[in-house]
């Protein structure tokens, strides 16, 4: 995570070789790493989205 933010420049080939990791890597670190990466977007709209839906009655 911190590798991906640090070196935000090589984000595509960073995701790409995490894209193609996945289809082949099997370790612990692999499981534990891999399926959070995802989630973010859907964190992020669900979060965004709920402090929308609460401010918007008193505006």
């Amino acid at each position: 995570m911190a590798l991906a933010i640090s070196h935000s420049s090589h984000a595509p080939r960073l995701v790409h070789s995490m894209v193609g990791s996945r289809r082949h890597a099997k370790g612990r670190s692999f499981v534990w790493v891999d399926p959070p990466l995802p989630l973010f977007p859907f964190l992020f709209a669900f979060f965004f989205s709920f402090l929308f839906f609460s401010f918007l009655p008193f505006s």
